[in-house]
C-alpha cells in the first residue's frame, strides 16, 4: 500500500513553508495532486511521486 502525505508534510520534507507550496500551486509552477473529499474533509494526499516533481522545481531554484 502506498503512502500519502499532507501538505504540511511536504512542506517539512522540502523545507519550504506552506505558504510557498500554495504559491507554486496557484501558479501551476508544478503539477500538484487533486483535492480530494474524505470523510467531509477537502485534502490533498501526496505521493512520493508529487513529492520528487515538486522537488525538482524547487532544486532548480525556482522560488516564488
Amino acid at each position: 500500500m502506498s503512502k500519502y502525505y499532507s501538505t504540511n508534510e511536504v512542506s517539512k520534507i522540502l523545507g519550504v513553508s506552506l505558504v510557498t507550496i500554495y504559491k507554486h500551486i496557484r501558479r501551476k509552477t508544478f503539477e500538484a495532486p487533486p483535492v480530494r473529499k474524505i470523510a467531509g474533509v477537502r485534502v490533498r494526499p501526496w505521493s512520493e511521486q508529487d513529492i520528487e516533481r515538486a522537488q525538482a522545481v524547487f532544486k532548480k531554484g525556482n522560488r516564488v
